[in-house]
């Protein structure tokens, strides 16, 4: 649907995905990953060319964004995936911000990426 509207426009899909990108580590901390819903809407943006945002610039650093209500254990959900237009002009992405928490309450914690636009 989205190639069929946009065509090759940048698009950056954001959101709690309920789903890691990763079952191992880079995703988990202190639990066990789970594979990742086959029909869920993170592998269908996957199987349409998708890529992590965050991922894409620190393909093998741990990172949850996400922690259980005892602080032991935490998921990367929350994701910014973009398609190959949109990956093209990424610059930096992090996880995190104080002066973003300090504004947003939320018990997730943001993912920011800067894209050259």
């Amino acid at each position: 649907f989205l190639r069929e509207t946009y065509g090759e426009a940048p698009i950056i899909v954001i959101g709690d995905f309920q789903d890691t990108v990763f079952a191992d580590k880079r995703d988990n901390i202190g639990t066990t990953g789970k594979p990742m819903k086959r029909d869920g809407p993170l592998q269908l943006l996957i199987n349409e060319g998708f890529t992590s945002a965050y991922h894409s610039l620190n393909p093998n650093i741990q990172q949850v964004t996400h922690w259980n209500s005892s602080k032991t254990a935490g998921r990367h959900i929350d994701l910014q995936m973009m398609n190959t237009s949109a990956a093209s002009l990424l610059h930096s992405s992090t996880i995190g911000s104080p002066s973003a928490q300090n504004l947003i309450k939320s018990d997730h914690l943001i993912v920011i990426a800067d894209y050259n636009i």
